[in-house]
């Protein structure tokens, strides 16, 4: 009979040790109301707590050396994409690799067949997290499952599916089922904003700044810090950046015991007549937290209220979404759909989805309908289902299109919604993006191009589409002033290998330093991008020529490094240090 929990390393002290058991259930110390859990165990497992008292992979071989011989180990813990976090330590392929002897030592104490299970978050996700699957199997010998998405009560559902498997087993999941629909945590805090507690409706003023606020919320408070980078998304919104609002690019941090924090966005007031505008915050690449369904990225839409002059401003807005595509169907692209402020009278509008490089029927399920505001109603959603598949392709879109009535004073400018459909399949088939960024002398008036070229590692065997956009904000040079900012889509046709994006390079007199502009290309059809990443992005350079002064600049690319598996050392990539142009002597 189990007996209340005393501290997260006493579980030897509740539950049966049957001593030589060949089912070993590793529990990390960190995992929230673990007990609720091994309330609802299977038969035929010894239950071991993974603690901070010291090295968690020495951990699990001593334990398996004593439980030898093993046939079945099953560990929960927290993860991140191919990084496992047990025992107040981080594990990844290079600690993988340096207990590699260790690890390979448990071949004499597990069975041939033995399989390992890990319930943890996302660890399988991306090439590196099949790295580390495919190391550890490949050093102990068994075969080894665990899961792309994340692992828990995910608001919508529970999922404790195992979807990446280096060999077909039977992954068993060692808790009944009505323990596990219980469960009200995640083996990662999920990340979300909150709408409630948010500020994201925003009267504009006549002058001066008002703050947007978001509220960023983890389903559990932290064990240890969460940072999440985030950035304006100009041009996605119908506010321009600099104009209507402060553009942002920086990291937020939830602290361990706290479980929220936010983030401001300034709107500029002005006395101009216009129709309500949007805002588009995106979240990525979070540090010990996880989005929603496993999703690379989590965006929200804030609204600035217009109080100038007595027209209607009334504006429709319909969100952009990321699902991950998965192997079957079953994922739902949700669309918010938006009013910027609640009408008197009830409105119906018309929807209808609409091919991009996605097609119906193949890619998505065709959808139409209307949707409905009643009187103070603002929010809504729209849900299109997803079809998965086996198939390694490139990332694929579709789009959600409204018809404006005449009580949506913005038409169709917000009338659209863009889903992206995020391919997890791997295949090594398709040609690999390159971008390289220019130098342009800025002149004294006019305008001059800015190139940057995109490049395939082989011919297209089909036309290539990437959609690009410029990122004000990310580089020094200010867009609308210094540049014209674009956002558009680079087509490379079958036979070719390279095409040339041109950025509009505004000239002036004034004396200033060199600047930088920011290009990305992202959601590729019929090519990817290196090491599986979603986006690429490239510098190009404006070279003053006004005054005597020096203007010369200093830029330093970001670096990526992906670990690799099996002892292969590999470089970190730096884009580049440079100075924009020579020194003179």
């Amino acid at each position: 009979m189990l007996r209340p929990l005393r501290s997260p390393c006493t579980l030897f002290e509740w539950l049966t040790f049957v001593a030589n058991q060949e089912k070993l259930l590793f529990v990390d110390s960190g995992v929230a109301d673990v007990e609720s859990l091994l309330f609802g165990l299977e038969s035929g497992y010894t239950v071991i707590p993974l603690c901070n008292d010291s090295d968690p992979i020495t951990q699990l071989s001593t334990a398996i050396a004593l439980h030898a011989p093993v046939d079945e180990m099953v560990i929960v813990a927290h993860a991140e994409p191919g990084r496992i976090i047990f025992a107040g330590q981080s594990i990844d392929v290079i600690a993988l690799e340096q207990h590699g002897q260790e690890l390979a030592d448990w071949r004499s104490d597990l069975t041939e067949d033995a399989g390992i299970s890990i319930y943890a978050c996302q660890l399988a996700a991306g090439e590196i997290g099949r790295d580390f699957l495919q190391l550890l199997g490949c050093l102990t010998g068994a075969k080894v499952a665990s899961s792309t998405l994340p692992i828990g009560n995910l608001g919508a559902y529970q999922n404790w599916h195992l979807d990446h498997y280096t060999h077909a087993f039977d992954a068993p999941l060692p808790f009944h089922e009505k323990e596990v629909a219980a469960y009200q945590h995640t083996l990662a805090p999920v990340i979300s904003i909150d709408r409630i507690a948010s500020v994201l409706s925003v009267i504009e003023g006549a002058s001066g700044t008002r703050q947007m606020e978001f509220v960023v919320t983890l389903s559990e408070p932290a064990t240890t810090t969460v940072g999440i980078p985030y950035r304006t998304l100009d041009g996605m919104g119908t506010a321009t950046g600099g104009i209507d609002y402060t553009e942002e690019a920086s990291t937020v941090y939830i602290y361990a015991g706290q479980s929220s924090a936010t983030i401001n966005i300034a709107v500029l007031g002005d006395s101009t007549d216009e129709v309500d505008e949007s805002v588009v915050l995106e979240l990525f690449n979070p540090e010990n937290a996880v989005f929603p369904d496993g999703a690379p990225s989590l965006r929200t839409t804030g609204v600035i209220l217009d109080d100038d002059g007595s027209a209607s401003n009334l504006a429709l807005f319909v969100s952009q979404v990321q699902v991950v595509e998965g192997n079957s169907g079953g994922k739902q692209a949700v669309f918010e759909v938006q009013l910027s402020r609640p009408s008197t009278d009830s409105v119906t509008l018309n929807y209808t989805t609409a091919d991009g490089s996605a097609v119906a029927g193949q890619d998505y399920q065709a959808q139409a309908g209307t949707v409905t505001f009643l009187p103070g109603e603002t929010v809504k959603a729209v849900s299109v289902p997803v079809i998965g598949d086996t198939v390694a392709e490139a990332n694929e879109f579709f789009n959600l299109v409204f018809t404006p009535t005449a009580a949506i004073a913005n038409g169709v400018t917000g009338a659209v919604g863009t889903a992206v459909i995020l391919d997890d399949d791997t295949s090594s088939s398709l040609p690999e993006i390159s971008l390289s960024g220019g130098r342009t002398i800025e002149g004294a008036s006019s305008s001059r191009q800015m190139e940057f070229v995109v490049t395939l590692s082989e011919p297209a065997t089909t036309t290539v589409e990437i959609p690009y956009r410029t990122l004000d904000g990310m580089g020094t040079a200010t867009g609308g002033i210094d540049y014209t900012e674009e956002a558009s889509t680079v087509y490379i046709r079958a036979g070719q290998s390279s095409a040339t994006i041109n950025i509009t390079v505004a000239g002036d007199s004034t004396d200033e330093v060199d600047e930088s502009v920011v290009l990305e290309l992202f959601n590729s059809k019929n090519a990817v991008f290196p090491d599986g990443v979603n986006t690429l992005q490239a510098i190009g350079f404006i070279l003053d020529d006004d005054g005597a002064d020096n203007n010369l600049g200093l830029f330093i690319g970001n670096a990526q490094i992906v670990e690799g598996a099996n002892g292969v050392a590999r470089e970190v990539a730096v884009p580049f240090i440079c100075l924009v142009r020579p020194i003179k002597h």
